[in-house]
């Protein structure tokens, strides 16, 4: 699966700072297909500034075939030291997360 990532602190005053946000935009090949992500404790790496997150697919079990992008997102508290995401499952991708000011 095709997907693009960002993931980012808010360091905005008055903003939750320690949160996390990632969010995605994949293709899919039906407009009825449900994205998730989740914490994953599969393969958890003692790294305190890493998260590891899993993208579920939900597929049904008909309807269209036409191609659509879909918009996927989490937002947690993290760990201060946390730099990296990890995104395992239906799409494999590591991304840094940045400082927004």
């Amino acid at each position: 699966m095709e997907c693009t990532w960002d993931a980012w602190r808010d360091r905005m005053p008055g903003a939750d700072s320690s949160v996390v946000h990632v969010a995605g935009r994949c293709g899919v090949d039906n407009s009825s297909v449900e994205l998730s992500l989740d914490l994953d404790s599969d393969g958890i790496v003692d790294d305190p500034e890493l998260v590891a997150l899993r993208l579920s697919v939900r597929r049904p079990p008909a309807g269209d075939t036409q191609f659509v992008e879909k918009e996927v997102g989490w937002a947690e508290p993290a760990d201060p030291r946390v730099r990296r995401v990890r995104i395992q499952g239906e799409a494999d991708a590591q991304i840094d997360v940045r400082d927004v000011h």
